[in-house]
């Protein structure tokens, strides 16, 4: 693959900050068996953004409905 197909995002947890270490611990426990944290989180963020796109969908379903039924 090549480098400009790729892309990176780096996240760091302040593990002074209450809400940060928390997230990170959380994060890190859930990931437990995974190869890796990064794969992990990744999966995560698109489980994440798919069940708001079927939520979004169910809502406009929905909408839509009650305007047909009005």
């Amino acid at each position: 693959m090549r480098a400009e197909n790729r892309k990176s995002i780096f996240i760091r947890f302040n593990m002074e900050d209450t809400a940060g270490r928390e997230l990170c611990l959380k994060l890190t426990k859930e990931a437990g068996n995974a190869a890796s944290l990064t794969s992990y989180v990744k999966r995560v963020l698109e489980e994440f953004f798919n069940l708001n796109a079927k939520i979004a969908d169910r809502q406009e379903f929905h909408t839509r409905m009650l305007s047909v039924l009005r």
